[in-house]
């Protein structure tokens, strides 16, 4: 009777917590903020093809903060001039006060996650730029964006957080 009664208190002990448990995570959208980009050189075309991958709810949120709306649903497709606009004001090839002009080729939604996808024109003239990549940084203190960068057979890793805005683009 004593073990019954024991393993009851346990189980039911057990079951709150993991109720708990279970409102914490999702009172919390994400617990980190952090993007990741993909820069693939495609030698034919002579141009960096860019996948980013950003966490729907934050870029939503950065949407509506640079366009002062009170929210943006990033599904709908008129948001995409938002999306586009947003993307190359904040992933571009710099040097000095000039910049190179992305292309918005379009994005794509899955579970909690955006893909946006940018083109580099005449990727050859990269050369010599820095790459600045300041996604959602003025949301988040703890921002971190990482971009794997592929060209021909080698890769580079870059990582950006609040100190570092800008990096040299290594090819």
């Amino acid at each position: 009777m004593k073990f019954k009664i024991r393993h009851t208190i346990t189980r039911w002990f057990l079951s709150g917590v993991l109720v708990m448990f279970v409102c914490l995570i999702f009172s919390f959208r994400h617990a980190f903020h952090t993007s990741i980009a993909e820069v693939r050189y495609n030698a034919k075309a002579d141009t960096y093809e860019v996948s980013l991958r950003v966490f729907t709810d934050d870029l939503e949120t950065a949407l509506a903060a640079a366009n002062h709306l009170k929210e943006v649903n990033s599904s709908d497709p008129n948001s995409n001039v938002l999306v586009g606009t947003y993307a190359r004001k904040h992933f571009a090839w710099v040097k000095d006060k000039d910049a190179l002009i992305l292309n918005f080729v379009g994005k794509e939604q899955e579970l909690d996650a955006t893909w946006i996808y940018l083109e580099l024109p005449n990727a050859s003239k990269a050369k010599g730029y820095n790459l600045l990549n300041n996604f959602f940084m003025e949301l988040f203190d703890d921002q971190s964006n990482i971009v794997n960068i592929f060209y021909n057979s080698e890769k580079r890793t870059l990582l950006y957080d609040q100190k570092t805005k800008l990096l040299k683009f290594p090819f």
